[in-house]
């Protein structure tokens, strides 16, 4: 029976692998959730017991061929997968919610320069998402799956999932934040080696967490602006403290965007007077050195007359040459003048 029961499970394992499915659970109220293979799916929605929540990835033709077939998934969900939708949209109806979100690239580190697409379909009882490349809120959530996670609707799953970016969002805005904070300590005291590189680093990353994930706060505004009847049956209160999240979220990313630039201005005006200051120095030093330069130049000219090398005076080559280099200082002067560069 043991055996029976291993080769039972291995083969819907399998099987759900070649259709694109990546996990699959089934939440049930405050108990934990159960992981369910994909020849249990069909049930499991049938019951309207809980809340099955069913990811995919979309790169699999199988996954979509099995949601085709099954109806766990609209049509309209499965041409935006085919068209590779990416414009950050969400449309609600009595029952549903249908739309495309961004979402982190998975990786060791995060980067919000990095995202994938995400696409999403939540009813009351099914929750369905797929992605082309590895999600990284997809994962955190699947993980916490594992482990215990409550849901009450297909809704309520996904403002968690939504709650989960936005704590990846946190995440990274604190860090960010703290750099900033070294940073600045680092230029107050007047090291400047290695800021700029760093600074740039994070000016730019949080541009690119403001482009990709602000469209994701004005689709939620836009779904709570919208009246009752056409928003459908949604639970407003859950939407609503998403947005106001995300709001929050860009609002800190916005602030990292703009104190990274102070301080890249500070970085600037601190090297330009360290600039100003070794070409002072340096013009001073030009200026202690030019007599000497100039008489060390005229009595090393190679020209007969030079006084002090024992030639006859009488010889005007070298009162030639000074006039002419008496005539070229005037004409440059002059030069200065007409063009007014001073």
């Amino acid at each position: 029976m043991f055996v029976d029961t291993t080769a039972r499970r291995t083969e819907g394992a399998r099987h759900s692998a070649e259709q694109g499915l990546i996990c699959a659970f089934v939440l049930q109220g405050t108990e934990t959730p159960a992981s369910i293979e994909l020849s249990a799916v069909v049930p499991a929605v049938a019951k309207e017991d809980g809340v099955v929540w069913l990811h995919f990835s979309a790169s699999n033709a199988g996954a979509r061929r099995w949601l085709g077939q099954t109806g766990c998934a609209p049509a309209e969900f499965l041409h935006l997968i085919e068209e590779h939708e990416s414009r950050v949209h969400m449309k609600a109806d009595a029952a549903s919610l249908l739309g495309v979100l961004n979402d982190f690239a998975f990786a060791d580190q995060l980067d919000p320069s990095e995202v994938v697409t995400l696409w999403v379909y939540a009813s009351d009882h099914l929750v369905v998402t797929a992605r082309n490349h590895a999600a990284q809120s997809a994962d955190v959530l699947r993980r916490v799956a594992k482990e215990r996670l409550e849901s009450t609707s297909g809704q309520a799953l996904l403002a968690r999932l939504l709650e989960v970016q936005v704590d990846l969002l946190r995440s990274w805005l604190m860090e960010a934040a703290s750099q900033l904070d070294r940073a600045e300590d680092r230029i107050l005291i007047g090291d400047v080696s290695s800021q700029r590189e760093r600074l740039g680093h994070l000016r730019r990353h949080a541009l690119h967490l403001r482009r990709h994930f602000a469209p994701t706060r004005a689709v939620l505004h836009r779904l709570l602006q919208q009246g009752a009847d056409a928003r459908g049956g949604i639970d407003v209160n859950v939407w609503r403290t998403a947005h106001d999240e995300f709001s929050f979220a860009i609002d800190e990313a916005v602030a990292v965007y703009e104190r990274a630039k102070i301080l890249q201005e500070e970085l600037a005006s601190r090297l330009s007077e360290a600039t100003s200051r070794n070409l002072y120095v340096l013009t001073i030093c030009t200026i202690v050195f030019l007599p000497m330069t100039l008489i060390t130049g005229i009595f090393g000219m190679n020209v007969s007359g030079v006084p002090g090398v024992g030639e006859p005076v009488s010889s005007a080559a070298f009162w030639w040459v000074m006039a002419l280099i008496g005539a070229a200082g005037a004409a440059t002067y002059l030069l200065i003048r007409i063009r007014r560069f001073f």
